[in-house]
């Protein structure tokens, strides 16, 4: 089913103090108006308690690297703020860890980092991955759907994140941890369209690739599909890749 998506466009007014000419000397007056009215714009210039944070460049913002919780990781100044959290084992050592999805505060088209966070015994975390690409988001080709929620889930010590694009696609992946670090297992991509389906699955690390199409053919009123498989070289794609293959 298609998702509008509705965008809110907030407009600032500025008022601009009009000075008013009055009898006398008339830059002697305006000169007063003048400066009655700049004490007010100054201090209100001067009020920067956020502006430090708000223009940090994504690339220059370092992450804590260990925690007693999921948000020691995402303090409140940070240019991020957690959208979805995720708990289950992924390194075998039967202690839930803990996967934070992210969206950036003041810019729409920022990233949607992606924090894996490794229980120790004593119970707190340490940031293990962090990747600014696992989760596609609009500042990609893609526009994302930020409002239509995807499964951000782990499962058989695999993480799984889905992401729906506008206008009728859907991108379901899943990373899982070998050699110490998190690598790309699975990636299907589905869109749909003027009647017909189309949906490539690829699971890299067997070098797999399949693709499938459904359609409805109006000549003989009948649903068909094929599909088509290849086997390819084994790739490695790791979590932080910016060439991750759905890209």
């Amino acid at each position: 089913m298609t998702k509008h998506l509705y965008i809110l466009l907030t407009t600032l007014l500025i008022t601009i103090p009009t000075l008013h000419s009055c009898k006398g000397d008339k830059s002697n007056n305006t000169e007063e108006h003048y400066e009655e009215r700049e004490a007010p714009a100054t201090e209100e210039v001067d009020d920067t308690a956020d502006s430090s944070i708000t223009y940090i460049k994504e690339e220059d913002y370092i992450f804590p690297t260990s925690g007693k919780s999921a948000e020691d990781f995402v303090p409140p100044n940070s240019i991020y703020e957690i959208i979805d959290k995720a708990q289950g084992d992924l390194n075998g050592d039967n202690l839930d860890d803990i996967v934070l999805l992210l969206k950036h505060k003041y810019d729409v088209e920022g990233s949607s980092p992606v924090l894996i966070l490794f229980k120790n015994t004593d119970s707190t975390y340490i940031l293990k991955e962090m990747s600014r690409v696992a989760k596609p988001s609009s500042f990609t080709n893609y526009y994302v759907l930020h409002e239509v929620p995807g499964d951000f889930s782990i499962n058989n010590k695999e993480l799984k994140i889905s992401t729906y694009l506008a206008p009728r696609g859907l991108i379901n992946t899943k990373f899982i941890y070998i050699d110490n670090r998190f690598a790309l297992s699975y990636v299907e991509s589905s869109s749909s369209g003027s009647g017909a389906v189309s949906t490539t699955t690829y699971e890299p690390l067997i070098g797999k690739y399949t693709l499938w199409n459904g359609w409805y053919d109006e000549t003989t009123e009948e649903e068909k599909e094929s599909t088509e498989t290849r086997i390819e070289k084994p790739k490695r794609y790791l979590i932080d890749d910016p060439n991750l293959p759905f890209y």
